[in-house]
């Protein structure tokens, strides 16, 4: 408490009372260095994150000077209290303490670990530029300059969280993001204040906090994508120490988007966007259909296929509907113990292990070939998916599509859709309808939806602000 309220104290005093005041709201680490230039000077520095070549090369002389005080606006930056030298001492900055002067200076001299923006992992391509943000902020800043040199990129920094004091970086291209998408980011930002944010996807739940099925915000690892987000009209969101652009807004139309698509031929780019889109349908709707014809709708079953499902459930002592959902939930338990295992043998033990029980369980009559064969296909359609998030909350999705099959079958079973269908038509994304341009429909929308036209042929995306007003003065 004391901390606290020494925090906004003005920082006077005998030079030795500040150095000490100073020690003691940081908790007197062993990494704080205080360096005496002179009997009246004293440069605070933390030695982890700053590089003491700078203090002695540019710091050190600049005080020498007579009038470095007067150097304030270009190299020192004046400090007022006590929580504003903690915070320059957290952020990097050597703290001076002149004995004859009231307050404080700090200098620029920070050094923090960084790596080479090597290509993510998550989001790996065979063509383009093979690079990746990492958890620098400036240097993703640079990145994003370094692919959109345009005069009407607009930056603009906010404070990413309150109490561990990360910044952030809004960008988008003025004249080409619509006013509301961008009033509607800045209100968010505005509204949210994280205490803790140690990657920029905790920044979605604070500004987006309305819990919504599928994502309103989109996120990447690849500047080129975040290039042509920009582009495309959209908003960038940056945080120092994660390597994660969030895109925003985000439409049911960019879940079926990878960043391969504009490095090949437009008709390849269509024919994997519409599988994509028939991964989606699969995974989601493959278990809840098996249910529904062979439980509630026999009558439509083809003869032929019903006979044969019938006679591989022969001595199946579990319910169909019981058989589904806890292949369902065993195939998820093998998934989730992949993701724990290392890599190097997580995945080989995950199919091993699927192989491995599904025979088993076939071979002792406890499952039927049919009910694995239907979750095989579902759980390998949810990997054409190319948003994890998507995936997930199709593969939640489909336990109570399985149940409404088994109560009220193909019946249920549409209700069910159509109620997805209503909330995805109602669903907004920082103002853009989440099924644009289908839903409302807008004709120019549709080139670069599942269909994607040619690059010489597209035009203005439709999540972007119409020609006409972004030439207005």
């Amino acid at each position: 408490m004391m901390g606290d309220l020494w925090t906004g104290a003005p920082l006077l005093g005998s030079r030795a009372a500040r150095v000490a005041r100073l020690r003691e709201l940081l908790g007197s680490p062993p990494d704080l260095r205080v360096h005496e230039v002179s009997a009246a000077i004293a440069v605070l520095y933390l030695t982890t994150i700053v590089s003491e070549q700078k203090v002695e090369e540019f710091v050190i002389p600049a005080l020498s000077a007579p009038s470095h005080t007067a150097r304030t606006d270009t190299f020192l930056r004046p400090l007022g209290t006590y929580g504003d030298a903690v915070q320059a001492l957290l952020a990097g900055d050597a703290v001076v303490i002149t004995g004859d002067v009231p307050g404080g200076l700090a200098a620029p001299a920070s050094q923090w670990p960084t790596r080479a923006p090597n290509e993510p992992s998550a989001e790996i391509i065979s063509r383009g530029p093979h690079t990746g943000f990492i958890e620098r902020l400036d240097t993703n800043v640079a990145l994003v300059r370094m692919g959109v040199r345009d005069q009407r990129l607009r930056y603009e920094a906010f404070q990413a969280s309150t109490r561990s004091g990360t910044q952030g970086a809004l960008l988008y291209l003025q004249g080409l993001v619509s006013p509301t998408v961008l009033g509607e980011v800045r209100a968010a930002l505005a509204r949210s204040r994280p205490s803790v944010t140690t990657d920029a996807a905790m920044l979605i739940e604070h500004i987006a906090p309305r819990a919504r099925l599928f994502p309103t915000v989109g996120s990447t690892e690849r500047p080129d994508v975040a290039w042509a987000a920009m582009l495309e009209g959209r908003v960038i969101l940056l945080t120092d120490g994660s390597p994660t652009a969030l895109l925003i807004p985000q439409v049911f139309a960019h879940l079926l988007a990878v960043p391969a698509d504009y490095y090949k031929p437009a008709l390849a780019a269509t024919f994997e966007r519409t599988l994509r889109l028939a991964g989606l349908l699969v995974t989601l709707l493959i278990s809840a259909v098996y249910v529904a014809m062979t439980t509630f709708n026999q009558e439509l079953s083809p003869t032929p296929f019903f006979l044969s499902i019938s006679q591989a459930r022969l001595g199946v002592p579990i319910p169909l509907v019981g058989e589904i959902v806890g292949l369902e939930l065993l195939v998820e338990m093998i998934r989730q113990a992949g993701l724990r295992l290392p890599s190097s043998f997580g995945q080989s033990i995950s199919v091993v292990g699927a192989v491995v029980i599904g025979q088993s369980a076939i071979l002792a009559g406890f499952l039927s070939a049919p009910a694995v064969v239907v979750v095989a296909v579902s759980f390998i359609s949810s990997f054409i998916v190319p948003s994890q998030v998507t995936a997930m909350t199709l593969r939640i999705l489909r336990f109570p599509l399985i149940i409404a099959a088994w109560a009220f079958g193909l019946f249920g079973l549409v209700w069910c859709l159509m109620l997805l269908l209503i909330y995805l038509s109602s669903a907004r994304s920082f103002g853009v309808p989440y099924l644009a341009p289908v839903v409302p429909l807008r004709a120019r929308g549709l080139q670069d939806t599942v269909v994607r036209r040619t690059l010489t042929s597209l035009r203005r995306s439709f999540v972007a602000r119409p020609a006409a007003a972004a030439q207005a003065p």
